[in-house]
Parts: structure tokens; C-alpha cells; sequence
């Protein structure tokens, strides 16, 4: 029949056989086909259900995740900055009040014209 063939395993040394596969076309293209599918699915299943996702660029995940954690920490330094512009005034006040002195004004732009 055409398309048969065989895979014979021998020890190189004693040159007996060890083990003999026939194979057909046919079932080699399945076996193959069969692996490389559970191979996709394998992968496909640890980057969707696994944090895996998380690290690889161009996926959409990872930038979400770090969009979220920017606009976290852009929050955050505002409010740093906010407090220590309050701490400023306050402290320029206390000592205002303490050295008895007038607070320099601040030019805007509006004063400046």
C-alpha cells in the first residue's frame, strides 16, 4: 500500500532492535495536527487566565493596568503638591505674624501689565 512506513529504533552497539513504529501518512498528519492545536490551546489558556497577560506589549492588558496606575500616582503627586503649597502659606503666615512683617505678594499676570 502506498504512503506505509516504518521507524525502526536499534542499539548502536549490539545492533538489535529496541522498538519498530509503522506509520501512514494519514495518522502522522493527525498526530501532528493534534499536538500543534494543544499546543495553541496550551498558550492561549496561560496568557488568558494567568497574570502572564499583564506582560506582553501590544496586548492591551498591560497598558490598561498602567494607565490606571499613572492616573493613581498623578492623583497622588497633585495632592503632595497641593499640601505642600498649603504648609508654605501657612508657615509664611506664621512667621508674618511672629516677625510682624507684611506677606510679599505674588506677581501674576494680570499685575504684571
Amino acid at each position: 500500500r502506498k504512503g506505509r512506513y516504518q521507524v525502526i529504533i536499534t542499539d548502536e552497539y549490539q545492533y538489535r532492535e529496541i522498538t519498530r513504529f509503522r506509520l501512514e501518512r494519514w495518522t502522522v498528519y493527525l498526530t501532528v495536527s493534534t499536538l500543534f492545536i494543544l499546543l495553541i490551546a496550551l498558550t492561549t489558556s496561560l496568557i488568558v487566565y494567568t497574570p502572564l497577560k499583564y506582560y506582553l506589549p501590544g496586548s492591551g492588558y498591560g497598558n490598561v493596568r498602567q494607565l490606571k496606575e499613572y492616573r493613581a500616582l498623578k492623583r497622588r503627586t497633585d495632592s503632595l503638591e497641593n499640601m505642600i503649597v498649603m504648609q508654605q502659606r501657612y508657615w509664611d503666615a506664621v512667621r508674618q505674624t511672629l516677625t510682624n512683617t507684611p506677606l510679599k505678594q505674588k506677581k501674576t499676570n494680570d499685575s504684571a501689565r
